[in-house]
């Protein structure tokens, strides 16, 4: 895609993932890649994505979603990755 540098931003309610994330972001040592995590709605973040789109959007996809929240992201970013296999490992938690 060309990028100089790569910012990502986490999102999700859950304290314990937010927990691992930061964790797993710490262990990388790249300075062109800065990542933030925050507890919170990630319905809210894709809405306040909306004014300035995100290049990319990865998102846990769950039987619960719906067309409304797939509009959502597509209105968040230009391109939306949805994780399939994010459904299956929150399960298990």
């Amino acid at each position: 895609m060309g990028f100089v540098a790569i910012e990502g931003r986490g999102i999700d309610a859950d304290p314990r993932l937010i927990a691992s994330a930061r964790r797993a972001a710490a262990r990388q040592s790249d300075p062109a890649i800065g990542l933030v995590f925050e507890q919170g709605d990630p319905d809210d973040a894709m809405r306040e994505e909306a004014e300035y789109p995100a290049d990319l959007l990865l998102c846990p996809a769950s039987d619960a979603d719906t067309r409304e929240r797939a509009a959502l992201a597509r209105t968040a970013a230009d391109t939306v990755l949805w994780d399939r296999k994010a459904k299956q490992e929150r399960g298990r938690s």
